[in-house]
């Protein structure tokens, strides 16, 4: 069985319940047999400062982060594609690039 966390190290969450904000500070898989089937949960840490910290699992919390890991990185390599074909004088190429990019901005 394979497993993924929703949510990294210091990501800013939001608990849906009660709109407390913090950031991740632990995340815990448990793997367990039950009957006969096993089952994964896993559960995070936040901490909304000083000595407060509780823990939920994925559905009771959402991100405040905009983009996942993904889009970063996609947004990283068009800049990277964008300088490249500015050094090139392909000027086309950086239009077309760019506003591929913009689909991140606008949401």
């Amino acid at each position: 069985m394979s497993s993924k966390f929703k949510f990294i190290m210091d990501e800013k969450v939001k608990v849906k319940a009660n709109g407390k904000v913090g950031e991740i500070n632990g995340q815990k898989l448990e793997t367990y047999k039950y009957q006969g089937q096993v089952r994964e949960t896993i559960t995070y840490s936040v901490n909304f400062g000083s000595y407060q910290t509780a823990w939920y699992n994925g559905d009771q919390i959402e991100s405040l982060e905009r983009y996942s890991f993904d889009d970063k990185f996609e947004q990283g390599l068009l800049n990277l594609m964008i300088d490249v074909n500015l050094g090139e004088k392909k000027y086309d190429e950086v239009n077309r690039l760019n506003n591929e990019k913009k689909k991140y901005k606008d949401g």
